[in-house]
């Protein structure tokens, strides 16, 4: 082999011209590849989100452009409150279900939410307030006070539902959160449609706010599936 030849394939091996290990040389390759990990990395994860953006739109698109069709309930998904009181989001939830109760779609709202701290109220006893100072009447309100999650939603509601009869519901709840709810829905076997708020903070992908809580779903569907692999592959 001819000497510049050999030097330059000692060379991209990170060793000198005697074969020893080049110091200065191995950390650079080392340095080359972690690098190129990393950016596939990046790639892959950007990759996977944007996807899951892709999905979470194309299903409040489609629940957008359905009209609610009467079914026997709906259910109101919790959300943080402020200072004991529904936030601006939580607001438009119940106003929707306010709206379909009216309308004769669902004659029964059932609200979902429990508690952030011990001492704090539940989220499913401010929705049953503002609901009834609504006009509509206690009777027709069901609530759910444990959840602190969405699977935790559907999971401790579908006992109430069962005890009602309800077989058709309506999930009641944002565009970027509606397709992690269907999900939950459908894993609990419900026959559910989706219903979704309006709003300035719900209007994707004009607000930027909108855009960062699709952002934030689609990492938590992400989350939510890889954890639905593991279970599969660990049965």
């Amino acid at each position: 082999m001819r000497p510049c030849l050999a030097g330059r394939t000692l060379y991209s091996f990170g060793l000198d011209m005697g074969g020893r290990p080049n110091p200065f040389m191995t950390s650079n390759v080392v340095i080359k590849f972690l690098r190129n990990v990393f950016l596939l990395g990046t790639l892959a994860v950007l990759t996977v989100l944007a996807g899951q953006s892709i999905r979470i739109v194309r299903t409040y698109q489609h629940w957008a452009q359905t009209p609610p069709a009467k079914s026997d309930a709906a259910l109101v998904l919790g959300h943080r409150l402020e200072s004991d009181r529904p936030s601006a989001e939580l607001v438009r939830r119940l106003e929707k279900a306010v709206e379909l109760y009216a309308a004769g779609v669902a004659p029964v709202l059932m609200v979902s939410g429990g508690k952030s701290e011990p001492d704090a109220r539940s989220e499913s006893d401010v929705m049953k307030n503002y609901l009834m100072a609504n006009g509509v009447p206690p009777e027709q309100v069901v609530t759910e006070s444990q959840a602190r999650s969405t699977r935790e939603n559907f999971r401790f509601s579908l006992p109430l539902l069962k005890q009602r009869h309800i077989r058709s519901l309506l999930v009641v709840t944002t565009k970027s959160h509606l397709c992690r709810a269907m999900i939950m829905a459908e894993s609990q076997g419900l026959e559910a449609a989706g219903i979704v708020t309006t709003g300035v903070a719900a209007d994707f992908p004009d607000d930027i706010t909108a855009v960062l809580s699709v952002i934030t779903e689609a990492v938590k569907l992400t989350h939510d599936d890889l954890v639905s692999l593991r279970r599969t592959f660990s049965k």
